[in-house]
């Protein structure tokens, strides 16, 4: 979901009011300039004044967001959390978790953990990737299987170009009793949204 404000914002000589939204790899500026910063392009971060400061292609960025959202806003992007964190899954290896077989996404970020497949049916976390409409078919199989205890993380294609929009996931889960939770980002090419049955 990220963080969202309201504020004056200089950009370079550029200053004006604009909407501020924050995730784990951009910083979103709507207003009388529509700009994407991505955050590994910035440098020296610092809050000063009410204000969050930073250098992007050269230029200085000031936000205007008053203390202590500056400061909050700071944290996040000095110590952002781990995807495995977003996702809601212990540091401890305690979660139990089963995801989808053939998904290169899913395949290399568990790769990277300690965690094991586990069967559905005793997964805490269930994670699928809809890219196409035989993986929809697939997460309808597994969605009706899933008890009200258990979540269910979809990985969905950013973009316009995406074959499986938002929307055709929300409702077909939403014929089966699910409701979106929350939203993470997972990668430049990828979001994740949490379902849980109601």
């Amino acid at each position: 979901m990220g963080q969202e404000a309201i504020a004056q914002v200089q950009i370079g000589a550029d200053r004006y009011e604009a909407k501020l939204h924050l995730d784990s790899h951009f910083l979103h500026v709507s207003g009388a300039l529509r700009t994407k910063i991505a955050l590994i392009e910035t440098r020296d971060w610092r809050a000063e004044l009410g204000c969050l400061c930073c250098v992007w292609r050269g230029m200085q960025v000031v936000l205007e967001l008053g203390d202590p959202v500056a400061q909050t806003w700071l944290r996040k992007i000095q110590n952002p959390p781990s995807l495995a964190k977003k996702l809601g899954i212990a540091d401890d290896a305690t979660t139990s978790v089963h995801w989808q077989a053939g998904s290169a996404a899913l395949a290399e970020f568990f790769e990277s953990t300690a965690l094991s497949n586990c069967m559905s049916s005793r997964a805490d976390l269930c994670f699928v990737e809809v890219s196409d409409a035989p993986q929809l078919v697939a997460m309808l199989k597994l969605a009706k299987k899933l008890k009200k205890d258990q979540q269910l993380w979809v990985l969905r294609r950013k973009g316009k170009h995406a074959a499986i929009k938002e929307s055709e996931v929300m409702s077909a889960l939403g014929a089966l009793g699910f409701k979106p939770n929350k939203t993470s980002a997972w990668s430049e090419a990828f979001s994740a949204d949490r379902y849980k049955l109601l």
